[in-house]
């Protein structure tokens, strides 16, 4: 499959945003090493026979969507989480409301199901550069039953009750592969819009309640280990420059083995770099590799799902039609109206037509390098015109001037990256309703969002996933470009829903999204939670958490890349008030701010009713499952629709 990395990209709109969880932790112990999996002992991938019967799996209508691994993943994880869920809504005590009851179906032990006997939840994650980097982890911390914090204000256990999570541009799916502790579930990995910097983050994710005795790092340390954000990292800057001369050459092995090479396998070297503790610097580490970690084995961490599109050979433009491709630790897919496909990811990189294999084909192992994958899929190089695009040129000349020369031997075609291993496959697009890239031999991958939807939510709504919510994190920046801050105002959701009104996609069901225009920021939308479809039971309730201002101002730039601690702390701080509705101040433990300096900003932050919150966001979590066990919604939680329901 071709996954290209067009050198006439136009980094425009944001980057984005990936965060995943840690099942993407790919060690067993902070200091202990990543997988190392790759079967060439290097980053180049090796050709061997392929299976007997190999073949596509074509998914079909919306039946049979799931794989069988992706579905039994989903399964166990969901078996195992009916204590979590006890004890989480222990904690909550909804009023008139019986947990025994509620959890009683599944007492067989046996035939547990997500979406038909206990709630399926599902985390998406938005781009945004460093800004939607930091606010994302604020919010997971501030959801996490680990964090003594989360579990005060009553929010503290939805992440462990989710079961996927899905993001752009990297990895959602993980990605992972930086040493951290077992008591880590979480990682973020976010694409930073210089070139070629990927951050991951683990920022208190799933702490134990004896801080003292666990050796994951503080916040403090991990930004002046990993996230350095307080640096200069421009990529025209000495210490991403000088890598580039050692991230070539790894590439042109890959081109001596026989392999198609593109930027990208540049980029996946220095991206490695940031993702990957081990000593190779993540050239022997697979994307495959996280079904081996320890959170993915024991399914404890949401399925993770990275979300990408393409551009048909290279330059067409990305609207509706374009097709959404995803990565998960299982498989490689295309969800269009006309194919839904998938391969197992280990078979990545091999020449299909068909379907299948021809008859002298090899196929390939190896190909899903970690820090590959999370380039191809986070191509900010694929727009139209990037050369034209200017920052002075910089970016452009950059380019120019280091690959010269080294470079021009390696590279027959900087857009090609990997074979399309849905040739031949799919309805004909000549009459412009097909799979459009049926004709295609080669995929060129580009970040997800490059379509308008900033929020991956496009996986998540598959009907045969069976979601019953979303809980929607949009760190965007709908303002005029992403050189200036600003707040999300709703734009995300409001293209995925006149996507869905699209006659092509008329099986997908998504609420009704108020008009970006007027509606939704009269309503005040951008300035708290909201939940979306409360009373359309054919879609899962989007319970929406915009970036706003809390305690501090958190729009900075998209292209914004470096932070003060101040600042990376403030936003900490404004991520958990948006996520838990608590009044900063009201918990020194929360907040390090004085009381009455605080009361000044609250006019700003929209309204906070923490007193209901914690309370009304389960009711909007376990709707759908009362819906299903035939109870009535009690009076508390219409209460709480009342006055969230938008």
């Amino acid at each position: 499959m071709g996954l290209t990395s067009s050198k006439r990209g136009t980094i425009a709109i944001l980057i984005f945003t990936v965060i995943t969880v840690s099942f993407a932790n790919l060690v067993h112990r902070r200091r202990d090493l990543a997988i190392e999996a790759s079967p060439s002992g290097g980053y180049e991938p090796i050709k061997v026979q392929c299976p007997h019967n190999f073949t596509v799996r074509v998914a079909g209508s919306d039946s049979d969507f799931l794989g069988d691994k992706e579905s039994d993943y989903i399964s166990t994880k969901t078996l195992k989480s009916v204590k979590l869920w006890e004890d989480y809504l222990r904690v909550i005590n909804l009023t008139d409301f019986d947990i025994r009851n509620f959890t009683s179906i599944t007492k067989d032990g046996q035939s547990i199901r997500a979406g038909e006997d206990l709630p399926n939840i599902g985390i998406a994650m938005s781009g945004g550069g460093i800004r939607a980097l930091i606010g994302g982890a604020g919010i997971l911390d501030a959801l996490d039953n680990r964090n003594p914090d989360a579990v005060g204000a009553g929010t503290g256990g939805i992440l462990q009750l989710t079961n996927y999570i899905t993001g752009l541009s990297g990895l959602v799916s993980s990605c992972i592969f930086k040493g951290i502790d077992t008591s880590t579930a979480l990682l973020t990995l976010i694409y930073s819009w210089n070139f070629f910097k990927w951050i991951l983050v683990d920022r208190f994710m799933f702490l134990r309640f004896d801080r003292a005795t666990s050796n994951f790092p503080t916040f403090t340390s991990l930004n002046q280990t990993l996230w350095r954000l307080t640096e200069s990292s421009s990529y025209t800057g000495w210490n991403s420059v000088k890598r580039y001369p050692k991230a070539i050459q790894q590439a042109k092995r890959k081109h001596k083995s026989g392999f198609p090479i593109s930027l990208v396998d540049v980029e996946s070297y220095i991206l490695s770099r940031h993702l990957i503790n081990d000593t190779h610097h993540g050239s022997k580490v697979l994307f495959s590799s996280i079904r081996n970690t320890t959170q993915y084995l024991n399914h404890q961490a949401p399925f993770p799902i990275l979300l990408c599109t393409s551009r048909v050979n290279g330059v067409s433009e990305i609207n509706y039609d374009s097709p959404i491709y995803e990565f998960n630790p299982e498989e490689f897919g295309v969800c269009h109206p006309t194919l839904k496909a998938f391969i197992p990811i280990d078979d990545l990189g091999s020449r299909l037509v068909g379907g299948k294999p021809t008859g002298n084909d090899s196929c390939v192992r190896g190909f899903d390098n970690a820090g590959f994958v999370i380039g191809a899929s986070s191509n900010v190089l694929s727009q139209p015109g990037f050369n034209k695009f200017s920052w002075g040129n910089l970016l452009p000349e950059a380019y120019d001037k280091i690959t010269k020369h080294i470079y021009d031997e390696a590279i027959d075609d900087t857009k090609k990256q990997q074979q399309n291993p849905f040739y031949h496959m799919g309805m004909s697009s000549s009459n412009g309703t097909g799979y459009p890239e049926r004709e295609s031999k080669n995929l060129y991958l580009a970040d997800g969002g490059w379509g308008g939807e900033i929020l991956p939510l496009w996986p998540l709504l598959q009907p045969d996933r069976k979601l019953d919510v979303i809980i929607a994190i949009d760190f965007s920046a709908d303002g005029p470009s992403m050189f200036h801050g600003a707040y999300p105002n709703g734009t995300s959701l409001t293209t995925t829903y006149r996507k869905t009104q699209e006659e092509a996609y008329k099986n997908i069901h998504f609420p009704t999204i108020p008009d970006t225009n007027g509606t939704f920021k009269q309503k005040g939308l951008d300035k708290k939670p909201s939940f979306f479809g409360c009373d359309d039971f054919k879609s899962p309730i989007i319970i929406y958490l915009p970036n706003y201002f809390v305690v501090t101002d958190t729009d900075q730039a998209t292209m914004k890349t470096e932070y003060s601690q101040g600042e990376i702390d403030a936003f900490f701080k404004n991520s958990f008030g948006i996520a838990t509705q608590t009044k900063p101040g009201q918990d020194s433990n929360n907040f390090g701010y004085e009381m009455d300096s605080i009361q000044t900003l609250l006019g700003r932050a929209g309204p906070i009713t923490q007193t209901q919150w914690k309370q009304c966001l389960a009711c909007a979590l376990i709707d759908r499952q009362v819906t299903r066990n035939r109870i009535p919604r009690t009076a508390q939680c219409q209460l709480c629709f009342a006055e969230y329901c938008a």
